[in-house]
């Protein structure tokens, strides 16, 4: 009995906007609402570094829409697409902070997992967006629910650092 009520728990932790070739970095279902964000990745990520040349292998794309209904993919092409987002990074005792940002169409997209320990909810996720001329700094935030995917901190070193967050304590390989 206990196991058939954890199903359903487990088939909606699995819907994502990622295909078989892709990863899951990033996914969840936003409260109150039929809408999934999936930030997906290829199965091979990496940033090759020689003295010469640094060498980019993989992509990376955000999607948001109902479950198989994407109504939006960024970016739109694959190649150079890891430069197309920024990562940053903060930590401390009882805090991790960590976000994906990227810019399209004069808006600011933000993918967030935060972990604060003198905050409730402790766990906050999701995507804030953000009209980047906005002087009165309106901002829509979609949290996700509860079951949310998360491995953003793997794209430390492959994206750029996002050197004008407050949470830029991120690095690249050199």
């Amino acid at each position: 009995m206990f196991f058939l009520a954890l199903v359903p728990i487990i088939a909606l932790a699995d819907k994502n906007h990622c295909t078989k070739q892709e990863q899951v970095i990033f996914s969840c279902a936003i409260v109150k609402s039929p809408k999934i964000l999936s930030l997906c990745a290829s199965k091979q990520l990496s940033k090759k570094l020689s003295k010469q040349t640094t060498k980019e292998q993989g992509s990376l794309i955000y999607r948001f829409g109902a479950y198989k209904k994407v109504e939006l993919a960024f970016p739109s092409v694959r190649s150079n697409s890891l430069q197309a987002f920024a990562y940053a990074h903060y930590f401390r005792s009882q805090v991790d902070l960590t976000e994906v940002t990227f810019l399209n169409q004069g808006f600011r997209y933000t993918i967030f997992d935060y972990y604060d320990a003198e905050q409730k909810p402790e766990n906050a996720r999701g995507v804030s967006i953000k009209h980047v001329g906005d002087a009165d700094g309106n901002e829509t935030e979609l949290l996700c629910d509860k079951n949310a995917q998360s491995k953003l901190q793997t794209l430390d070193g492959i994206i750029p650092c996002n050197t004008g967050s407050a949470l830029a304590s991120c690095h690249l390989a050199q």
